[in-house]
């Protein structure tokens, strides 16, 4: 299939929570700093699947990709994230507790835990997300 940018509606959702997210297993990865280079959902206006426990988030001036700590095979039919911050903010900075949460088809959000966050490139997100990669393609949604 060819991958194309998903649009979608999405919610905040602040948890006040603290703690850093592992870049692997047992490898703490420091969240992203200052505050104003973590992820605003706000902001967020497409994603696209890369690997099945890895996505890219499209923030207008801003990409980041997203690791989770699985898979998370609930983004293949999503038309609807909602985001779970913590670190007392509402941004996605790589804390413990942050996730993604995919809206399933009966309204439930079942959450894609943050594994990290990286801010990238706007050629390393078009290299992410080219038609020629083999990854699964999304559908714009509004």
């Amino acid at each position: 299939m060819t991958k194309a940018l998903r649009h979608f509606g999405l919610a905040l959702v602040a948890l006040g929570a603290a703690g850093m997210a592992g870049a692997t297993e047992g490898t703490p990865a420091a969240p992203l700093r200052p505050l104003s280079e973590c992820l605003d959902p706000t902001q967020a206006r497409g994603w696209a699947i890369v690997e099945p426990d890895a996505i890219v988030v499209d923030a207008g001036r801003r990409k980041f990709l997203l690791r989770f700590g699985a898979s998370c095979p609930e983004l293949e039919w999503t038309t609807r994230l909602q985001f779970r911050t913590a670190g007392g903010s509402n941004r996605l900075c790589g804390y413990a507790r942050e996730a993604v949460l995919p809206e399933s088809r009966g309204g439930l959000a079942i959450p894609c835990t943050l594994r990290s966050i990286e801010s990238i490139d706007a050629e390393r997100y078009r290299a992410l997300t080219s038609p020629d990669d083999d990854t699964d393609a999304q559908t714009p949604v509004d």
